[in-house]
């Protein structure tokens, strides 16, 4: 199974930052123009992918090494302390791939603040002498 294809904690969030389910923006990435932060952030929510599956893989085979059903002469500590050492690493590469895509979503929607911005000052102003339309009030 592809990256692309794994889920990730990080999907929704993704998707609301950009504006587009995940096929979209991976096809986005890789176009003639992205917008600045897509390709970056895909590559990081792919590496994410693939870390969280592994996290998952390790917890599985902690629970299978230690189910309760399992004959207690098959426990070796060299192999908890190995499990152990493999959850961590991929822990800690789970949270700096977070902490990578948070950052990223956060200047995206910066730039998208700022486009924002400069859109609406870009807006013809009314002509002088006429005053603002307003809403009739119902009252």
């Amino acid at each position: 199974m592809s990256a692309r294809e794994l889920p990730s904690s990080f999907d929704a969030r993704l998707e609301a930052a950009f504006g587009a389910r995940l096929p979209e923006l991976y096809s986005r990435a890789v176009a003639a123009a992205p917008p600045a932060e897509l390709p970056h952030a895909m590559e990081l929510r792919s590496f994410l992918a693939l870390v969280e599956k592994e996290v998952g893989r390790v917890r599985d085979h902690i629970h299978a090494h230690t189910a309760p059903d399992r004959a207690i002469w098959h426990l070796s500590a060299v192999a908890v302390r190995t499990d152990a050492e493999r959850l961590e690493a991929a822990l800690s590469a789970r949270k700096g791939y977070c902490k990578a895509l948070a950052s990223v979503i956060a200047r995206q929607r910066a730039a998208q603040r700022t486009t924002s911005l400069h859109a609406r000052a870009a807006s013809p102003a009314p002509a002088p002498g006429t005053a603002p339309v307003r809403a009739a009030h119902p009252h």
